[in-house]
Protein backbone atom coordinates (compact mmCIF):
# COMPACT_ATOMS: atom_id res chain seq x y z
CA UNK A 1 0.00 0.00 0.00
CA UNK A 2 1.06 3.42 -0.62
CA UNK A 3 2.47 5.78 2.23
CA UNK A 4 -0.22 7.94 2.15
CA UNK A 5 -1.08 9.77 5.73
CA UNK A 6 -2.76 12.31 7.54
CA UNK A 7 -1.08 14.89 9.60
CA UNK A 8 -2.25 17.81 11.72
CA UNK A 9 -0.18 21.17 11.41
CA UNK A 10 -1.88 24.37 13.26
CA UNK A 11 -5.51 24.05 12.73
CA UNK A 12 -5.32 22.20 9.51
CA UNK A 13 -4.96 18.91 8.13
CA UNK A 14 -2.47 17.55 5.49
CA UNK A 15 -2.39 14.34 3.18
CA UNK A 16 1.39 13.52 3.05
CA UNK A 17 3.33 11.15 0.90
CA UNK A 18 6.52 9.97 2.84
CA UNK A 19 7.32 13.55 3.87
CA UNK A 20 5.98 15.44 0.75
CA UNK A 21 2.99 17.37 1.14
CA UNK A 22 0.16 15.38 -1.16
CA UNK A 23 -2.96 17.17 -0.48
CA UNK A 24 -4.43 20.05 1.56
CA UNK A 25 -4.49 21.94 3.64
CA UNK A 26 -7.67 20.85 4.85
CA UNK A 27 -10.12 22.11 7.61
CA UNK A 28 -10.98 19.13 9.12
CA UNK A 29 -9.49 15.47 9.29
CA UNK A 30 -12.28 13.50 8.27
CA UNK A 31 -12.09 15.77 4.50
CA UNK A 32 -8.45 15.13 4.80
CA UNK A 33 -8.59 11.21 5.79
CA UNK A 34 -11.23 10.95 2.63
CA UNK A 35 -8.98 12.36 -0.16
CA UNK A 36 -6.43 10.01 1.76
CA UNK A 37 -8.51 7.06 0.92
CA UNK A 38 -8.89 8.17 -2.49
CA UNK A 39 -5.22 8.62 -3.32
CA UNK A 40 -4.85 5.11 -2.36
CA UNK A 41 -7.19 4.25 -4.34
CA UNK A 42 -5.93 5.50 -7.28
CA UNK A 43 -2.39 4.43 -6.53
CA UNK A 44 -3.40 0.78 -6.72
CA UNK A 45 -4.38 1.20 -10.01
CA UNK A 46 -3.12 -0.78 -12.83
CA UNK A 47 -3.43 -1.31 -16.71
CA UNK A 48 -4.76 -4.94 -17.77
CA UNK A 49 -6.63 -5.87 -20.97
CA UNK A 50 -10.10 -6.46 -20.79
CA UNK A 51 -11.27 -9.96 -21.04
CA UNK A 52 -13.98 -9.35 -23.35
CA UNK A 53 -12.24 -6.88 -25.88
CA UNK A 54 -8.98 -7.00 -25.08
CA UNK A 55 -8.42 -2.85 -24.78
CA UNK A 56 -6.68 -1.45 -21.64
CA UNK A 57 -7.85 -0.53 -19.11
CA UNK A 58 -7.27 0.85 -15.56
CA UNK A 59 -8.64 -1.75 -13.12
CA UNK A 60 -8.80 -1.64 -9.35
CA UNK A 61 -7.95 -5.21 -9.30
CA UNK A 62 -7.82 -8.64 -10.24
CA UNK A 63 -11.36 -8.72 -9.25
CA UNK A 64 -11.53 -6.08 -11.80
CA UNK A 65 -11.36 -7.57 -15.49
CA UNK A 66 -13.58 -6.18 -17.67
CA UNK A 67 -13.43 -2.44 -18.69
CA UNK A 68 -16.98 -0.30 -17.50
CA UNK A 69 -17.74 0.15 -20.84
CA UNK A 70 -17.83 -3.85 -21.79
CA UNK A 71 -19.38 -4.40 -18.29
CA UNK A 72 -22.22 -1.31 -19.09
CA UNK A 73 -22.83 -3.89 -22.34
CA UNK A 74 -23.22 -7.05 -21.03
CA UNK A 75 -25.58 -6.23 -18.44
CA UNK A 76 -27.73 -4.57 -21.29
CA UNK A 77 -27.65 -7.45 -22.81
CA UNK A 78 -27.98 -10.41 -19.86
CA UNK A 79 -30.68 -9.98 -17.55
CA UNK A 80 -29.35 -10.07 -13.98
CA UNK A 81 -28.92 -13.88 -12.65
CA UNK A 82 -31.59 -15.24 -10.45
CA UNK A 83 -31.68 -18.35 -8.37
CA UNK A 84 -33.31 -21.01 -10.12
CA UNK A 85 -35.25 -22.84 -7.60
CA UNK A 86 -34.81 -26.47 -9.81
CA UNK A 87 -33.35 -29.38 -8.31
CA UNK A 88 -30.07 -29.75 -8.97
CA UNK A 89 -28.88 -32.53 -11.86
CA UNK A 90 -28.27 -36.10 -10.74
CA UNK A 91 -24.69 -37.66 -10.96
CA UNK A 92 -24.90 -40.97 -12.97
CA UNK A 93 -22.20 -43.51 -13.47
Amino acid sequence: MSGYHVVGVARSYNVLSGDQNAAGPFNNKWRAEQVRDQLQAKARLTVRPCLTCGGDFESEGPHNRMCDECRITKREVLPACTVSKARPLSVTS
